[in-house]
């Protein structure tokens, strides 16, 4: 009796096409140039924080950092400074920012992850969305601010500040329009760029930034806050 070397064809079931399309565009989009090392070495002069708030993460920076990179940035990108310095002049009294940034709709309405919908995360997920930036203003020691959050504090050259600064002037428009408090503390929502999707989150957003000041961070890593936190620590760059 004869057999026949033909398998049969299975088909892979919507659930699993649904996890691994976006998956391989992750890892495939991930594959980026490597930070840039010269710009970090972990011993810099200025200190930023990073903030898990369970299901993004926000970054801290002071604002007299801020100021000077709109200095520096100024002699070559006018526009670029002025949007830093709207940003520093915002809460001028405040000490520093911590600025975070999400979907729209998202964002301004969900203090946790047990708040957001799935239709919503979908939604925002699925297809290019206008996006905000949360901006909220802080004294004293921003750790103690935040301190039943998980934290990561990273210290950055001058040049590496400088880097991360033009990198955020991307996400501020020319004319910002204010939308509302921020979800905690004395802050503010303002209208972001750009367009918020799968391949481009909150906490890609923070990923983005300081990477830009050439701290080592992966786009599939940065697609969960926790995950975001992890590699940085597996990576050493405290």
């Amino acid at each position: 009796m004869g057999f026949s070397l033909q398998t049969r064809r299975r088909h892979a079931s919507p659930t699993l096409w649904f996890v691994a399309i976006p998956l391989v565009l992750l890892i495939a989009i991930g594959m980026r140039p490597p930070a840039a090392p010269e710009l970090y070495d972990g011993e810099g002069p200025v200190e930023i924080v990073l903030i898990d708030h369970g299901w993004h993460t926000g970054l801290v920076i002071e604002q007299a950092a801020l100021r000077r990179a709109a200095i520096e940035i100024g002699r070559y990108d006018p526009v670029a400074a002025n949007r830093l310095r709207w940003l520093s002049t915002r809460f001028p009294e405040a000490e520093w920012l911590e600025l975070g940034w999400g979907d729209s709709a998202v964002y301004q309405t969900t203090r946790q992850l047990g708040d957001l919908s799935v239709t919503d995360g979908l939604r925002a997920l699925l297809v290019p969305t206008p996006s905000v930036l949360q901006i909220v203003p802080g004294f004293g020691d921003p750790k103690s601010a935040f301190g039943r959050s998980d934290q990561i504090a990273l210290r950055l050259s001058l040049s590496g500040t400088t880097a991360l600064a033009t990198r955020l002037a991307q996400s501020v428009p020319d004319d910002p329009a204010l939308l509302g408090p921020s979800l905690y503390g004395p802050g503010v929502f303002v209208n972001a760029t750009p367009s918020y999707h799968l391949l481009r989150t909150c906490n890609h957003w923070v990923s983005d930034l300081i990477r830009a000041a050439g701290v080592p961070s992966s786009l599939l890593m940065a697609t969960f806050s926790g995950s975001l936190m992890a590699e940085l620590r597996f990576r050493g760059t405290l």
